[in-house]
This record gives C-alpha cells, sequence and structure tokens, in this order.
C-alpha cells in the first residue's frame, strides 16, 4: 500500500510517496523522483543522499547542505541509467559541462560505461563519490 505525505524542508514543501516501512533503505518518491532513506523515528527526521528530510511534524528548521554543495537552481540532472557503482568523476563543482562530455565513469555488470551529460550547465553538486553503489535512475551530478 502507498501513502503519500507532504513533508517541508525549510520553507519548501514536498510530496512524497512511501511504499515499503519494512526494508532498510526505503525507498521513496520526492515529487516523482526516487530517493533512498534511512528513518530516525525518535527525531522523524530522514536522511536521503546526505541531506536532511524533515517530516511535516519535525521542526520547520533548513537542514544544512552537504559539503561541495551550491545554493543554486538546478537546471538539469544527470542520473545514473542503471544500477553499478561509481568508478571515477572527471568534474568538480564550477565546472561546466557541455551535452555530451564524460560526467564520470560507472561500472555495471563487470563493465565500465562513461556516463555523458545529456544538458549543459555549471557543476552546482556532485551527489556521489568514487566506490560508490548507485540504483539506476539515481541524481549523480546536479548543473546549474
Amino acid at each position: 500500500m502507498t501513502r503519500t505525505l507532504k513533508v517541508k524542508v525549510g520553507s519548501k514543501w514536498y510530496t512524497v510517496e512511501v511504499e515499503d516501512l519494512s526494508t532498510v533503505p526505503i525507498m521513496v518518491l520526492v515529487d516523482g523522483e526516487p530517493v533512498e532513506v534511512d528513518i530516525d523515528p525518535p527525531r522523524g527526521v530522514a536522511r536521503a543522499s546526505g541531506r536532511q528530510v524533515a517530516s511535516a511534524e519535525a521542526a520547520g528548521t533548513a537542514p544544512t547542505p552537504p559539503a561541495g554543495s551550491t545554493t543554486g537552481e538546478v537546471s538539469h540532472t544527470i542520473r545514473a541509467p542503471m544500477p553499478g557503482v561509481i568508478i571515477s568523476i572527471g568534474h568538480a563543482i564550477g565546472d561546466h559541462i557541455a551535452v555530451g562530455d564524460e560526467a564520470c565513469v560507472l561500472e555495471a555488470m563487470k563493465m565500465q560505461q562513461s556516463i555523458r551529460s545529456d544538458g549543459a550547465g555549471t557543476v552546482a553538486r556532485i551527489l556521489v563519490q568514487p566506490g560508490q553503489q548507485v540504483r539506476g535512475s539515481e541524481a549523480l551530478i546536479e548543473l546549474s
């Protein structure tokens, strides 16, 4: 059974769809995007990809952005095309990425695959690190 919640992070509201609370971590949809979260029941706060996602009952303070992040608008997100392990990241925060540039290298099924950007912009956030396991369609790099 899917449960839909409205949660507030800082001053922004999100629609979160939760299916199975018996698994750890929990897979949820946040405004239609898949996110893996761990729930900390005593405080009502979940951590997702290094950022805090507060429940509607939790205090309304804005979470601290993860290290290496900027507060600019996200114009494009580079996502993993399939599950795998990040081997390398070819850019740093502030670098410009053009359409077709290699953003990172993903290893899946013992093969390395170059993940190329399908959008252009400046690297605003790097959401993964080498050696990290990722799921298909997981956000890897955000461009502004």
